[in-house]
Order: structure tokens, then sequence, then C-alpha cells
């Protein structure tokens, strides 16, 4: 056995020269390859959006109490709710939309329907009428409650998420697809949940209401309200595929929206295990939307030109008959969309200017009869 203290020295040797290798191997390294600042300040870091999302859901609650930009519980409601609510619209814009839709335009929906949709329905709740149909809420049986949440709650509030996209599909040109209204339903699902939520937990009667009360309006209501909405949203934008249907499209999906809305809030407060069915539901049936999305928009765009094709042939029909001109049949001219189906014939001489097949508009001197396409 060595003596102790040449044991001690080699132990001190072998030390100090694994600590001088460790150097050694640290200096080798390119101190731009272990701190990459130039790249971390680079365009490409900086302009991706992606990135500016998770600073944001990342450093936003720090960044406020630091800040002082929370100043009152009323204030700290409102941020904590729009936080989630964000989280949710990211959510829409990267997985449903994925980013082909506007977000910016997005946010605009969202701080219509928070700002300025809230305000005119809380006003339209007072309206003879419709604040008796909210009183049936606070029925005692089953068929009154569903009466109320369903022609008041339901369609009140759906029709005023519906408004910004109805908006921006028919005013703004802004909607182009299936997803474009599915994403800025959401949004405008998601400004209702803020304002809604801030007032319902701005409002708990008790501490355990308080928690209750921001738990589910920071999470679980604001994605229902995003889906109600973007189930509308949905059909708004297949309206404007359908044309000659677009207001049944409408109603249908604003319809479709408030039933369910109405129906899981009759049971939230009689039946949680229905209401928990309902609300999976709703997802289950948002997913199929999307999943058959693409084929809706395949059998309303040949819905439409089967309807247009047959418009067209009573407008042939119609002004042969009032000019007596004689059928002329044009052959070998197929309806896009529906190769079995030729273009009508058309009367010699119509129309008077054009090419072959004519505008949607009538025959000069020509006004088509009550209930005609």
């Amino acid at each position: 056995m060595p003596p102790l203290h040449y044991g001690a020295a080699n132990w001190t040797d072998s030390t100090r020269s694994l600590f001088e290798h460790l150097l050694d191997d640290i200096r080798s390294f390119n101190p731009r390859w272990v701190v990459p600042f130039d790249t971390a300040i680079s365009p490409q870091i900086i302009k991706n959006r992606a990135v500016w999302v998770m600073l944001f859901f990342g450093f936003f609650p720090l960044t406020a109490l630091n800040l002082g930009l929370v100043q009152d519980g009323g204030q700290l409601v409102f941020a904590l709710i729009s936080y989630y609510c964000l989280a949710w619209a990211g959510y829409f814009y990267f997985f449903v939309s994925k980013r082909s839709a506007s977000l910016e335009v997005g946010m605009g929906a969202l701080v219509f329907t928070a700002f300025i949709g809230i305000p005119l329905l809380l006003k339209a709740q007072s309206i003879p009428g419709i604040s008796h149909l909210y009183g049936f809420t606070r029925g005692g049986d089953l068929v009154s409650s569903m009466i109320g949440f369903i022609f008041g709650v339901g369609i009140l509030e759906e029709v005023t998420k519906a408004v910004p996209v109805l908006i921006l599909a028919y005013k703004l040109n802004k909607v182009e697809k299936p997803l474009d209204g599915i994403f800025y339903g959401a949004m405008s699902g998601l400004g209702f949940a803020v304002a809604e939520g801030v007032q319902y937990i701005s409002n708990s009667p008790s501490s355990t209401e308080l928690v209750v009360q921001t738990l589910i309006r920071t999470t679980t209501l604001p994605f229902m309200h995003a889906l109600w909405a973007a189930t509308a949203g949905y059909f708004i934008a297949l309206s404007l595929i359908n044309r000659r249907r677009s207001l049944a499209l409408i109603v249908l999906g604003i319809g479709v929206a408030a039933l369910h809305h109405g129906l899981y809030d009759t049971f939230a407060g009689r039946s949680p295990a229905v209401a928990l069915a309902l609300a999976a539901f709703l997802y289950l049936l948002f997913v199929a939307y999307l999943e058959r999305s693409q084929n809706m928009v395949a059998e309303l765009q040949h819905a439409e030109q089967v309807a247009h094709a047959q418009t067209l042939q009573w407008q042939a029909q119609a002004y042969a008959a009032q000019t007596g001109a004689p059928q002329q049949a044009y052959a070998g001219q197929a309806y896009p969309g529906a190769p079995s189906q030729a273009y009508p014939s058309a009367p010699q001489g119509y129309p008077p200017q054009g090419p072959w097949p004519p505008s949607q508009q009538y025959p000069p001197q020509y006004d088509p009869p009550p209930g005609t396409p």
C-alpha cells in the first residue's frame, strides 16, 4: 500500500489535469456556436410569427405584473380571460385554418364582438318579447327552460357572434373558403367569451363560485363559444358558394349553433352528465364539418351549376315563347361540372347581343313570373 501523501499528490495531479483538459475542451468550441446571438436576432427568427406567439404566451403574465399593466381586480380578470382566449385563438389559427386565414381580420372579428356586439346584445335583451323569452330560462320546468335557452339565449347570442362574419363575407369580401368562415367565427366567439367571462367572474357571489367561474370561463366555455360561432361561420362561408340558397344556409348555421347552445345551457344546471355529453358532441360535430368541408363545397358548387343550367333553359324558353323564334340546338357544349347535361337549346336570335350561354339577366322587356329562380 503506497503512503498516504503519495496518493493525495497523485489525486491532486489527476484533478488538475482533468480540469485543464476540461478548460481546453470548452475553449475549443466557437463562442458563436455556444451562444448564437446573431442567429437569435436574425430576421428569420424575428419575423417568425410562431416565435412571437410563444413569447407572448410564455411571458405576458410576468410582463403585465412587472410593468404594472394590471392595476385592479377587473383588469386582472380581463387579462386572465383574454390570455386563455388568445391561446384558443392560436389553436384555431395554427391547427384548424393552418394559417390560411388572416390573423388580423380574425382579431378584428374578436374585437368587434367583444366591444360592439356585446353592448348591442345587452340592449336587445331589454326589448319586450326578447326579455320575455329570457324570462323562460328561469322557469322551473324543463320545457320552459329549453324554450328560453334555445329561442332566447341561443339565437340572440349566436346571431351576435355571426354578425362580424356576415359583414366580412358579404360586405368586405374577406371570406373565400369554409376555413375562413370557421376561423373568423371562432375568433368572434372568443371575443364574446372574453366579455361574458368578465361579467360572470366579476359578479361571483362567493370565493368558491369565483374559483369555479374563473376555471370554466378561462378554459372550456371560450372553446365552446368558439365552436358554436365557428359552426355558423362554416355555413355562412358555404352560403357564398350556393347563392340561390344562401339565406337558408345562414339560417341553418345559426340555427344549429343556437339549438346546441340552448340545449347545453338547459342541461348544464340540471344534468351535468347530459351537458358533458353535449359538449363532447359539439367538438365531434366540429371535426365532422372539417372532414366534410371539401365534399360540401363540391356538392354545393354542382347544385349551383345545375340550377344555373335550369335558369338558362327557362330564360331561353321564355324568350322563345315571347318572340316566337324557333329553337336552335347548341350541341357539344357540356355544362361545367355536369358532363351529362348539355346547355339548353337557344332560340334563334337569342340573346340579341353577346355569346351563348347568356348571362343570368332576363330577356329585354320581360319580367319573370313570381316565384321563379
